[in-house]
Formats: C-alpha cells, structure tokens, sequence
C-alpha cells in the first residue's frame, strides 16, 4: 500500500512538472516526448520499490520529498506566470497528501521493520 502510495504522489509531481515545462493544454502536454522521458525515472524508481529492490527503499524518503519539491515548484511556476493553476494546485494537494500517507504507512510496515529484500 506505501509503495502504491508513493507511485500516486511521484505520478502527480511528475505530471505538475511536465505542465509547468511544456506549454498548452493538458492534453497537449501528453503528447510531448519530455513528459514520457519524464516519466522514466518515476517507473525505473516504482519498479524497484515494488519489488523492494534495496536501492529504491533505501531512497523511498528522498524520492518523495524530490516529488514535493517538483509539484511545489510546479504549483509556484503557474502562479508565477498568471495562469490557471488549477491543475499545478490539485497535483501539488494530492502529491502531498499521498507522500505523507506513504511515509505513515511505511513506518507501520514490513520493510520498514526487517529493511528490504537482499
């Protein structure tokens, strides 16, 4: 559940990047090859984390709090510029809601007590 968690708040920050970065709607900001290229840090990063690989729990609080920056600064970067931040507000609420939900729940957890697969 952490790790599903953690996935919800790094895909929000990623998708408040990528519409800070790319200009245009947000469909169009979908079809932009920096919003994929974006996106393969995120799924190399879940992919260990769900197999709990120890690189990726080891950076679980680092991953998630880079995520809260990005979706900050996504959020600032609309302000900034006078558009409708909408959007960037919605994924910065939800990047943190599911980051500090992570975080509680991976400190009850399995992982957090015996660490991660060896």
């Amino acid at each position: 559940m952490a790790a599903g968690l953690a996935l919800v708040a790094g895909l929000a920050a990623t998708v408040s990047v990528t519409t800070c970065l790319v200009p245009g709607p947000h469909g169009a900001t979908r079809a932009q090859p920096l919003d994929w290229l974006s996106m393969l840090p995120l799924v190399w990063w879940v992919n260990g984390l769900v197999r709990f690989e120890p690189r990726a729990v080891r950076r679980w609080r680092s991953a998630l709090a880079l995520a809260c920056l990005g979706a900050g600064a996504g959020l600032t970067a609309a302000m900034w510029r006078a558009e409708d931040w909408t959007l960037p507000a919605l994924g910065c609420a939800v990047t943190l809601a599911s980051a500090g939900a992570s975080l509680a729940v991976h400190c009850d957890s399995l992982v957090a007590r015996e660490g991660p697969a060896r």
